[in-house]
C-alpha cells in the first residue's frame, strides 16, 4: 500500500476484512451458511425514484455520454446477478447515446422446422443477440477468443471508437494491451448450450454491451467504481468506489440481504 495516506490504507484493511468476512460466512454468527446482513449506509442505494437510474448515475454520473477518456469507463461497471438485469441497464444507458446502429443477421439458414422469425429469438449464453445495439463510444465485451496473444480475450472490455458494416474499431481497456486500437469482424458464432435440439450459428460481431456485466464476467477485473444491483436474492479497488443497491422486495431498496455460504467447503479445504 505505497503512496497512500495512512487512513485510506486503513480503510482498505477495514474494508478487505469485511468482505473476508462475508465471503466466509463469519457475520452474524453463529450461523449455518445463510445469514441476514446489514449493508453499511455509505455504500447503500435505498432512495430512489427510478431504481436503474439511481444506480448509473452513482457509478457513471450524469455526464457519461459525453465522456471521451477511455479510462472514465475502464474503471467503471455494474454489477448485476443475471443476464437479463445486465440487459436492461445497457439498453437504458445505450439509449443516451448517439450514432447508433442495429446490425442484422442477414444470412439467416432458412431451415423447414424452425424459420429464422423463431431462431432470431433465441437468446442462449455466449451467443449474441439476433438485436445488437451498438453506438460509438460505448464500452463492449468480448465474448469469444479472438487473438489472446494481442490482447483480444473472451471477457476482455473495450471501447468503440468507430463501426461500419463489417468491422468494429475499439481501444482495449483491460489487460496487458491497455490502449491499443484493434479491429473486430464479424464473425460466424455458434452457442456452445448443448441443450439446443437443433445446431444453430449467427453471424454476429462476439460483442456485448459492457456499461453493466454479470458478476461472473467481472471475476478477476479490478474496478475503482462498481455499483451491485441485486434485484433478486466483485471486485472493487476501494469501499469508496462501492454502491449496493438491492430491490428485491416489491421494488423498493432495502439495507438487509442474504448472504449464503457452504461452508462445508472451507472445512474440506483444512
Amino acid at each position: 500500500m505505497q503512496n497512500i495516506a495512512s487512513t485510506e490504507a486503513r480503510e482498505i484493511e477495514e474494508f478487505s476484512k469485511w468482505i473476508l468476512s462475508i465471503g466466509e460466512g463469519k457475520v452474524n454468527e453463529p450461523n449455518d451458511g445463510i445469514a441476514e446482513i446489514d449493508i453499511p449506509e455509505d455504500i447503500l442505494i435505498y432512495e430512489a425514484e427510478s431504481l436503474l437510474e439511481s444506480i448509473i448515475k452513482a457509478v457513471y454520473g450524469t455526464t457519461f455520454a459525453m465522456e471521451n477518456d477511455s479510462k472514465f469507463f475502464q474503471e467503471r461497471a455494474i454489477l448485476a446477478p443475471t443476464n437479463e438485469d445486465v440487459n436492461s441497464i445497457n439498453d437504458l444507458m445505450l439509449s443516451a447515446l448517439n450514432d447508433s446502429i442495429d446490425p442484422q443477421d442477414k444470412r439467416s439458414q432458412k431451415n423447414p422446422v424452425y424459420s429464422p422469425d423463431f431462431l432470431n429469438t433465441i437468446k442462449v449464453s455466449g451467443l449474441p443477440y439476433h438485436r445488437l445495439r451498438l453506438k460509438i463510444g460505448c464500452p463492449i465485451m468480448l465474448m469469444r477468443n479472438i487473438d489472446p496473444h494481442g490482447g483480444l480475450m473472451n471477457g476482455t472490455r473495450l471501447q468503440i471508437m468507430q463501426m461500419a458494416d463489417h468491422v468494429i474499431q475499439a481501444r482495449i481497456l483491460t489487460g496487458t494491451k491497455v490502449g491499443k486500437i484493434v479491429i473486430i469482424p464479424r464473425m460466424l458464432i455458434t452457442p456452445s448450450d448443448t441443450r439446443l435440439p437443433f445446431k444453430m450459428r449467427r453471424r454476429k460481431f462476439p460483442v456485448s454491451v459492457a456499461f453493466a456485466m454479470t458478476i461472473n464476467k467481472s471475476q478477476g477485473q479490478s474496478l475503482s467504481y462498481v455499483g451491485i444491483y441485486l434485484l433478486r436474492p466483485s471486485r472493487v479497488k476501494s469501499k469508496v468506489g462501492l454502491k449496493v443497491l438491492i430491490t428485491y422486495t416489491k421494488g423498493k431498496p432495502q439495507w438487509k440481504t442474504l448472504n449464503v455460504v457452504f461452508k462445508e467447503v472451507f472445512r474440506n479445504l483444512r
